[in-house]
């Protein structure tokens, strides 16, 4: 029976699947679904934020992540330290990461 407020009352009031047990096979076939559909929303949402790069934050993107360091991309894009520090600032804002480790694990995704 359902309460004023719409509360469950008795256990017929609940929902058929609520009411049943969940074997193993149901509960894992369920949380592999749940981590693939949380995988394709996370996949999406780097892709959105990926997308707002312009070309060339995207080359230094690449090398950071290889592990060079700032004189190495400079160098090979002939550019400044300075400027790969003001790219990679910038690419670190347009993903909302504060962190270089984190960026690097985003882009593992």
């Amino acid at each position: 029976m359902t309460g004023s407020r719409g509360v469950v009352t008795t256990l017929s009031d609940l929902p058929a699947h609520l009411g049943r047990q969940i074997g193993p096979t149901d509960w894992r076939r369920m949380t592999q679904q749940r981590v693939a559909e949380s995988d394709a929303v996370r996949k999406a949402d780097l892709e959105r934020r990926l997308a707002r790069l312009t070309p060339r934050e995207r080359e230094v993107l690449a090398m950071i992540v290889e592990g060079r360091h700032n004189r190495e991309v400079a160098q090979v894009l002939g550019i400044s330290p300075r400027t790969v520090e003001v790219y990679k600032a910038r690419v670190m804002d347009k993903l909302d990461v504060e962190r270089l480790p984190d960026l690097i694990r985003l882009t593992l995704m």
